[in-house]
């Protein structure tokens, strides 16, 4: 069934829950409970700076390089959402400065809020349990 995109504020709220349920759901007694992480991820959500089509997975095997390393095509589709494109970033290519300055050239946006932004780490460590 094909399911219409609309906008909807809450995308970063939405994902910390997410990544919080799942992290529970999957934890084993061997991994700590992270109830620090999640909190802290909980309360330093930034606000929304904009909601457009993002991808969702967009990591470096998701992409089609020319032999320069430019990309030339994103691939697989399926999980795109309407959501806040600071979210939607490749972690480990950049460093957070030469992300946030090219993300402001290209983009026109003002970037000052970028530091609450959750990077790969925080991710890293719902999905895995540890640093």
């Amino acid at each position: 069934m094909q399911q219409a995109l609309r906008p909807v504020s809450g995308y970063v709220e939405r994902q910390v829950r997410g990544w919080s349920e799942r992290f529970l759901k999957a934890r084993t007694e061997n991994v700590p409970d992270c109830a620090e992480v999640m909190a802290w991820l909980a309360e330093n959500q930034p606000a929304e700076v904009k909601i457009c089509l993002i991808h969702n997975d967009y990591r470096l095997d998701n992409l089609v390089l020319d032999d320069d390393l430019g990309i030339v095509g994103v691939l697989d589709w399926e999980m795109a959402t309407l959501g806040d494109p600071l979210m939607e970033r490749l972690p480990g290519m950049y460093t957070r400065e030469e992300f946030v300055r090219r993300y402001a050239e290209r983009s026109g946006l003002e970037l000052w809020q970028f530091v609450g932004y959750l990077d790969g780490r925080c991710r890293r460590i719902i999905a895995k349990g540890h640093a």
